[in-house]
């Protein structure tokens, strides 16, 4: 019997396609891009065909059949395939790897590709009778002129200056020429509010794309983009690998957004992917952001991206005014000065609703005793252990380990307290101060149930609640016309970190949350308690162009320092039962890569990671960096060899990040 060899990528630590017999009939062999069900390690697995050889390395006698064809035609269309080949060559992974995070999980599980309904796309109702602002129009018209050719456009809009209603026209164009848009959001979260906007403009066929869905509805929406029935997919950061049919523009909102970067498995950055599929397919990209990225606006200092501004708020609105207190020398009522609190009863009593943001959920930070400072940590992590009331417990937010209360020391038999603040502590005290106020809090503890989160946005937006409590999930994108003062508790927590990105992040952050007040007619303001007034970041905050003025500034603080963007970074991270292990693996991988270290490529460390311990493993790290990415990209194949070669390599757990977004 004759036969072909096939060329298979399957999941894991595989750098290259195996080799497997295919019998050679008449039927047509399956296309590259299909699925085959392959023998592997006494497993039965899905692989992806790469493509066909008449040679092999493997011995004849060896060499293993395909035991099932599972696709005649290709579920990866061939600019996906190269798509996925850069970022598997980008992000130092493994192909098969790649092709096993794109697909949805019953497709990679082998079964069948059938669309179930087809979704009828809706060409727009009557146009849109939304009258845009003079720089609304320019950034459509600019952006349009550049239909079917790649282009990066950063669309920088103060918050509540109506991007949305831009993509919204960009888009109908889109539509209306037979192509798809791809609109991928930083998280869940946002998606209800945003999809029910598009699909009020376009109907069904707009679909989502998020992890929160059934396996089941993430399959068939990624079905609908491959058939080319979706005319518009919203999605967060796995949406990019959607096989759209005809794609014809892309649109990465609220690109500053760290939910963006992959923090396990492939560490990919969709926005950054997303730049380099637009250009794979020569059509245009929109990055948008109140608060760009310093990469972004690095980007458009050298001429690569096109800057679009809208400097104003639609409909009228004004931006908020700011107000800081100086808490030096202050009375608290559980870390909420007196100042604070008449400015909070002050915005109720005119019938408002009132933001009060605290980047930390819980009740407090700290289980403390009173009498010998002694705190309990979590035995995994070995980082302090944090106070919730609702239910009562201590619970560890890096790896979810959950320990009763103890009221009384277990080194001193003295009393045990509370110490710093949380969401739930917050609350406490405003309902003790508010009794009569409704008040809802908004963090990860009060959103976990399914549609939690949808129920409490439009309970706000009804006016169920006057006082308003969240996190970071509220600071972003929600529109709120009835908050007129923002409330942050503890903005210091920012200032003097030792990530070099804490100052960005923190800029971004308080100048979202900000953008929450005043969106409408209402005047809105925003009150920031500090220990240190003094701050240059308070001073850039109170200015016109704010972010403007803090990203020049900060880019060239970056350039002194030879940080990213003027320098591209990977950091080797190493996880091991024993400080001493991970350490070794590292200090021997740092010794073996000065035989091919090339020239601009520098190795830092290894160091012991910020949180030494997590989950029960010791951490430490190496970072590399180049002016240079190519030689970076060069030197970190050489380093790929090494570790998997490596004897060691099975005693620790390791995983290298290219371009981290932090850097402990």
């Amino acid at each position: 019997m004759s036969f072909l060899i096939v060329q298979v990528y399957p999941p894991g630590p595989f750098f290259q396609s195996l080799d497997y017999l295919l019998p050679n009939t008449d039927s047509t062999p399956p296309p590259i891009g299909s699925r085959v069900l392959i023998p592997l390690r006494n497993q039965k697995i899905i692989g992806i065909v790469g493509g066909y050889t008449e040679h092999t390395q493997v011995a004849p006698h060896k060499l293993k059949w395909v035991i099932e064809v599972l696709d005649f035609e290709p579920i990866f269309p061939a600019w996906q395939r190269d798509f996925l080949s850069w970022l598997a060559n980008y992000y130092q992974a493994s192909l098969g790897d790649v092709y096993h995070m794109a697909m949805p999980k019953p497709i990679r599980e082998g079964k069948p590709l059938i669309l179930k309904k087809k979704v009828e796309i809706k060409k727009n109702k009557t146009k849109a009778s939304f009258e845009l602002t003079s720089f609304q129009a320019e950034a459509v018209n600019r952006i349009l002129s550049s239909q079917d050719i790649f282009q990066t456009f950063l669309l920088h809009g103060v918050t509540g200056s109506g991007k949305t209603e831009v993509y919204l026209q960009i888009i109908e164009t889109i539509i209306k020429n037979g192509q798809q848009a791809l609109v991928l959001i930083p998280e869940i979260g946002l998606t209800p509010q945003t999809l029910g906007r598009f699909i009020e403009r376009f109907g069904k066929g707009v679909l989502s794309l998020h992890s929160g869905l059934t396996a089941t509805a993430r399959t068939q929406a990624w079905l609908a983009a491959k058939e080319g029935t979706a005319s518009i997919v919203i999605g967060t950061r796995s949406a990019i690998f959607a096989p759209f049919k005809n794609l014809g523009i892309i649109i990465v909102d609220e690109e500053h957004d760290a939910s963006f970067k992959q923090q396990d498995g492939i560490r990919y950055s969709a926005r950054d992917a997303a730049v380099v599929l637009a250009n794979m397919l020569n059509i245009p990209i929109i990055l948008g952001s109140a608060t760009p990225s310093l990469e972004s606006w690095f980007n458009v200092q050298q001429q690569k991206y096109i800057l679009l501004d809208l400097p104003e708020r639609t409909q009228g609105a004004t931006l908020p005014t700011w107000h800081f207190i100086d808490l030096r020398n202050k009375n608290f009522q559980e870390g909420l000065s007196s100042e604070l609190l008449d400015m909070i009863k002050e915005h109720l009593s005119q019938g408002n609703q009132v933001l009060i943001f605290l980047n930390r959920r819980g009740f407090s930070p700290a289980w403390l005793c009173s009498s010998c400072g002694y705190s309990p940590k979590c035995h995994q992590c070995d980082t302090l252990l944090t106070y919730h009331t609702k239910p009562a417990k201590l619970s560890c937010h890096y790896c979810g380990h959950i320990q009763k209360i103890h009221y009384e020391c277990n080194k001193c038999s003295g009393s045990m307290q509370p110490l710093g603040l949380g969401t739930q502590r917050i609350e406490e005290a405003l309902m003790n101060y508010f009794s009569n106020v409704p008040i809802i809090r908004i963090d990860s503890d009060t959103t976990s149930r399914k549609n939690s989160f949808e129920k409490i946005i439009e309970q706000i937006n009804q006016g169920g609640a006057q006082i308003l409590i969240g996190t970071q999930m509220v600071s972003k994108g929600h529109h709120f016309p009835k908050v007129s003062l923002v409330a942050v508790v503890n903005a210091d927590s920012g200032l003097y970190s030792p990530d070099f990105r804490a100052t960005e992040h923190l800029a971004q952050m308080l100048l979202q949350v900000s953008g929450r007040a005043g969106r409408e007619t209402t005047l809105g303001q925003v009150c920031v308690q500090t220990y240190w007034p003094d701050h240059p970041l308070w001073q850039i905050l109170v200015q016109k162009k704010a972010y403007e003025i803090f990203a020049s500034q900060a880019l060239i603080k970056r350039q002194l320092a030879a940080l990213p963007p003027f320098r591209f970074a990977a950091l080797l991270r190493a996880e091991g039962k024993t400080a001493l292990i991970a350490q070794n693996f590292l200090k021997d991988l740092a010794d073996s890569a000065k035989a091919f270290l090339i020239e601009e490529v520098s190795i830092l460390g290894p160091i012991p990671a910020a949180q030494a311990k997590r989950a029960g493993y010791y951490r430490s790290q190496l970072l590399f960096m180049s002016k240079h990415r190519k030689k970076l990209q060069f030197f970190l194949k050489k380093l790929g060899l090494t570790i998997t070669t490596h004897p060691q390599r099975n005693t620790v757990r390791w995983h290298l990040d290219v371009d981290p977004i932090e850097l402990e």
